[in-house]
């Protein structure tokens, strides 16, 4: 069997001899050029079966060149993967639009990029997909029908073809299929994460309030001691003040009993305004499901939110609103993210293939917006960099990222491989009715404030602040008529 050949595209000599040990390692040839303008001579006479491209090179850069390729019909075949050392310059769109495959970080780990040759089926166990074609036959026979000797029809015909089967095709169907069931109905997902949320909020309440009744009750028994103080001290001295001991006491006592209560009155009001919007919540996913009961996704066509079949608003609407609403605020209670990973990566693609399939599933029609935010994180020096501090650092100790706004923003919007093939090929995106908007506020837009570094202690307390500012936040914006 062959060896696949690569052309590896870089001005710098170290980057080619790397990449082409990288390759070589996965069994395939490697020519390599120092500039677009070599590699563009080289393609005069030799075809490989991949180009690996720097983005920036003196000259023709990678874009220049890409373009050039794409546009050459005895070249335009060739797959082509953008690669840079420096991910926060290079657009996957901008090179996505001109014709490239997608974009390899020089970093990336060796099974990123075999991911990636796999893909492209230039592994050496892989042979590309063919299309098998029937024999030419001797003799023409009837185009409609013949007998054979059983008795049945068989039906010929001189322009048929053999379509190939691709060995993951049918596994990324029923792939599709059980997904789309199992999001079939949204009444019942969103009830329960209702109430996973309810249990949530009302499990804080209750440690919010035993933490205070213990802090009440330790202030009480404070008290207690001091007032057995005072009146040993004043039974000692025989004062005349000893009668009043007792209502002294009584009223000390009162005072932080009367603030328990009214803290448990407030409380017990916080639980009930939530006990009641979330079954007003329910109530309308129950009329909801009832109204949706046995429908599929293919049973009716898909309307806009806010409008029926002849363009008027009915008391559905407000029910399909209410279960937007509800989605909305469930996926922003967990859509954090953690320190070192992308906001837009591999690790939130089943977080957001489940968001909209569950739109789908409701027939939305729409822009789901997602923002970035990232957070300001307490670091420390390491042999490689800046690492997240530990907790127990003293927070006059922290290292912080020289980030500038615009770099923050820049830093924030920025799509993994992975997450770009995904909005690619999102099967609830297939159709065009449900679009994804990705932007980044940068550092500008904080959940949580932070606090005047000197008022910290640790490390710990400043990175759980910047923790819950390191978010992305989801708009679910309905298309209007």
């Amino acid at each position: 069997m062959a060896r696949k050949r690569a052309l590896v595209v870089d001005d710098s000599k170290t980057a080619r001899m790397v990449m082409a040990r990288r390759l070589e390692k996965q069994q395939l040839d490697v020519d390599t050029v120092d500039s677009a303008g070599a590699a563009i001579d080289y393609l005069c006479d030799n075809i490989p079966n991949v180009i690996f491209m720097d983005y920036q090179m003196p000259g023709m850069d990678g874009f220049q060149a890409l373009k050039a390729i794409k546009s050459n019909p005895a070249t335009a075949t060739i797959p082509v993967l953008m690669y840079t050392s420096q991910e926060n310059d290079v657009h996957v769109s901008q090179a996505r639009a001109l014709g490239a495959v997608g974009v390899l970080p020089k970093a990336a780990e060796a099974k990123d990029l075999a991911e990636m040759l796999e893909e492209l089926h230039l592994l050496p166990h892989q042979e590309p997909p063919e299309i098998t074609r029937p024999a030419p036959q001797e003799e023409a026979n009837d185009p409609v029908a013949e007998e054979s000797a059983t008795g049945r029809t068989t039906t010929t015909d001189s322009a048929d073809e053999t379509i190939p089967v691709y060995p993951n095709t049918i596994g990324k169907l029923e792939n599709i299929a059980q997904q789309a069931e199992q999001s079939m109905k949204v009444g019942p997902v969103l009830r329960k994460l209702l109430g996973q949320y309810h249990k949530l909020i009302r499990h804080d309440i209750a440690q919010q309030h035993s933490r205070f009744s213990g802090a009440v009750e330790q202030q009480i028994e404070d008290l207690h001691r001091s007032i057995e103080k005072v009146a040993e001290q004043i039974t000692q001295r025989r004062s005349g003040w000893s009668r009043w001991k007792w209502p002294l006491g009584l009223a000390l006592l009162l005072i932080p009993m009367l603030m328990l209560y009214r803290q448990t009155n407030e409380i017990g009001h916080q639980r009930r305004a939530i006990d009641r919007k979330i079954s007003r919540i329910e109530a309308r996913l129950d009329r909801m499901a009832a109204t949706n009961a046995g429908s599929r996704i293919s049973d009716r066509p898909v309307l806009p939110v806010g409008s029926t079949e002849n363009g008027s608003v009915n008391a559905s609407t407000l029910d399909t609103q209410a279960a937007l609403d509800a989605l909305q605020w469930a996926v922003n209670r967990d859509n954090r993210f953690p320190y070192g990973e992308q906001a837009f990566s591999e690790p939130r693609i089943p977080w957001l293939n489940g968001l909209l399939s569950r739109l789908a599933n409701m027939h939305f029609t729409g822009t789901v917006r997602l923002v970035s935010h990232l957070g300001r994180f307490c670091l420390r020096e390491g042999q490689n960099g800046l690492l997240l501090a530990p907790d127990d650092m003293p927070a006059k100790e922290c290292h912080f990222r020289p980030l500038s706004e615009q770099e923050a923003v820049t830093e924030g919007a920025f799509q993994s491989i992975g997450f770009s093939n995904y909005l690619a090929t999102a099967p609830a995106l297939a159709n065009g009715r449900i679009k994804v908007e990705i932007a980044s506020a940068g550092r500008s837009e904080p959940l949580a404030p932070y606090p005047d570094p000197s008022a910290v202690d640790t490390a710990g307390e400043w990175n759980r602040i910047a923790a819950r500012n390191q978010r992305i936040e989801v708009e679910i914006i309905p298309r209007r008529q």
